[in-house]
């Protein structure tokens, strides 16, 4: 079975780094970018739903929280697990984006070994370990 992941940053450069490393690391996972909000929000809306999102938060126009909450409000949608993954720090963030139902807030590493890592780990998990909900 494919697994998809809908990567949503306005940042290129974290969106050709997370490309690469995923390249490298899990080159069967079917990836799909958007620059921003809205464009992740479209992505969603066409019905080729991914298994997994993760989400930067600092984002012009919408912004994470805004895509977050879209996605959890709509009931085809909601559950979908989105990982916030993010530069903030702030417990005020982190703990709005779990409220308004993101399933984990992961923090950019700053090195690249760091980087790789984490995505290991994370797809790891909601790719082996976790039970996610069927795309029918």
């Amino acid at each position: 079975m494919s697994f998809k992941v809908l990567y949503i940053d306005d940042a290129i450069e974290d969106r050709i780094l997370f490309a690469e490393v995923l390249a490298q690391i899990a080159p069967d996972i079917n990836l799909e970018v958007a620059e921003s909000g809205e464009a992740g929000l479209a992505i969603l809306a066409n019905g080729d739903r991914p298994n997994l999102v993760l989400l930067d938060l600092n984002m012009p126009g919408m912004d994470g929280m805004e895509v977050l909450q879209q996605i959890k409000g709509d009931p085809k949608l909601k559950s979908l697990p989105v990982v916030v993954f993010s530069v903030t720090t702030a417990s005020t963030h982190i703990n709005q984006a779990f409220e308004l139902g993101a399933n984990a807030v992961i923090n950019k590493p700053l090195t690249l070994e760091e980087y790789r890592s984490v995505i290991v780990a994370t797809l790891h998990f909601w790719r082996e370990i976790a039970c996610l909900p069927t795309n029918e």
